[in-house]
């Protein structure tokens, strides 16, 4: 869940007692405590909770409490003393995909942005840039790390796969770019009015004087939106009062919460699904050689709409933060599954534990038809197993989350001078995460 949904909307604490929880294990006793406390003061000052209530100094303590008392948990042998297979594969694949962490996001001179941002093009790759071909990489990793041949054979097939990835969104934006002579649409806005168009055929919002900014794996949408995410029509008096509805309805979409918007991650936005019928969406599918459907499954997570006021505020966050996690990570996969999470839970639904044993929720029942009763026992070793199953998957979005906080701190701490344009509601702002909009995400997933 991205910040813009929810930083007016301050988490509640929910009781839990961590005395009687046999699952908990006890380092955490302390961390869980001061969350509660964390999440009580936040709630206890939500009507200040905007960019006057920084600085709270009970929340800043607090914070501060939790953070010092993960030191426990690392001096604890229970806890540290995991076995990570694989660990030099990890390594090794982390090293090469830094080496094309510019190349995915494709943020330089040759990118379109109409929309004058100050922060996009300051952030600076701290990692190496291709000084090698890739195959030298990847031996340097096998010697360096004792790699062995099966290791490199996958290591070469998980990095093609990314590069394939990156390559396909790529000759998207550039396909779109040259369709619409955006290059050349700086002043006039008639290709962006077809872009638009051609995104979302159904809504009138090819009207509005829009801007862009495209690089190699994202599209955004600035829009005229105001600080409640309504379309602002002070300036729009060229449209039918049927346009204006159709617009607000649009916006509206935007603003209401989804869990299948999951699925269009890091892109956060809508796409009109009838824009595959068209004629131009058609040719254009075609000309790169997929179906429809996967041209549309792509630019679901492509598109992104932001205020044209804020673009600053959300573009370093969203292109630097999450765009290499969606090119490189696949993160875009565990925000699929995601998705699905709110779906009621079907019979054939099952999980498996880490002793790879599997139970099914048809497991908990017994009899047949009208006659039906409920085996107790394995409907907790369902629930338990099905949660421990679904739980790292539903945090990875907060984890992605506070991953993007860091380089945003990143780039804040190395241009300072941007900080004013890239504003939040965090009451920890001055922070490397934000761990009062982190626990709001919680809640969504």
């Amino acid at each position: 869940m991205d910040i813009r949904e929810v930083s007016n909307q301050p988490c509640k604490a929910n009781s839990l007692d961590i005395n009687t929880s046999p699952r908990i294990h006890n380092v955490y006793e302390n961390i869980l405590r001061y969350l509660s406390h964390f999440v009580s003061s936040l709630e206890e000052n939500k009507s200040n909770y905007e960019k006057e209530a920084r600085g709270d100094n009970k929340v800043i303590d607090l914070h501060n409490s939790i953070i010092n008392s993960f030191q426990v948990i690392e001096n604890d042998s229970k806890i540290t003393q995991i076995e990570l297979k694989d660990f030099n594969f990890i390594i090794a694949k982390a090293f090469l995909l830094c080496s094309i962490l510019k190349n995915s996001l494709g943020v330089n001179n040759n990118d379109l942005d109409f929309s004058g941002s100050t922060t996009l093009y300051k952030y600076k790759v701290d990692y190496i840039e291709d000084p090698l071909q890739k195959i030298d990489l990847i031996e340097l990793c096998k010697s360096k790390l004792d790699l062995s041949s099966k290791q490199v054979t996958r290591l070469k097939q998980e990095l093609d796969e990314s590069i394939n990835y990156i390559n396909s969104k790529k000759e998207i934006c550039h396909s779109l770019i040259k369709a619409f002579d955006l290059e050349n649409d700086k002043y006039s806005g008639i290709g962006i009015s077809k872009l638009l168009q051609f995104l979302y055929p159904e809504t009138p919002i090819s009207k509005i004087t829009s801007k862009i900014v495209i690089t190699n794996s994202m599209i955004f949408i600035c829009l005229p939106l105001d600080k409640n995410g309504e379309i602002d029509f002070t300036n729009l008096t060229n449209l039918s009062a049927e346009e204006k509805a159709s617009i607000v309805n649009f916006a509206s979409k935007l603003k209401k919460f989804a869990q299948e918007k999951f699925a269009n991650f890091p892109a956060f936005g809508t796409l009109d699904p009838n824009c595959q019928d068209t004629n131009e969406f058609k040719s254009l599918a075609s000309k790169l050689g997929v179906s429809t459907n996967q041209l549309y499954q792509q630019l679901k997570s492509m598109v992104t709409i932001l205020p044209e006021g804020e673009v600053d505020k959300y573009i370093v966050h969203d292109v630097w933060g999450h765009g290499w996690q969606a090119n490189l990570l696949q993160f875009s996969n565990y925000y699929s599954s995601l998705a699905k999470y709110a779906d009621p839970l079907d019979l054939r639904e099952s999980a498996q534990n880490n002793s790879n044993e599997k139970i099914s929720f048809y497991d908990c029942f017994t009899g047949k038809g009208n006659q039906l009763d409920i085996n107790l026992a394995n409907f907790e070793k369902f629930v338990i197993t099905e949660i421990e199953e679904r739980l790292p998957l539903a945090m990875s979005p907060v984890f992605a989350e506070m991953l993007a906080d860091l380089i945003e701190f990143k780039f804040a701490s190395e241009n300072p001078e941007c900080l004013e344009n890239m504003q939040n509601t965090s009451k920890i702002a001055d922070y490397p995460t934000k761990l009062d909009l982190s626990l709001s995400d919680v809640k969504f997933y």
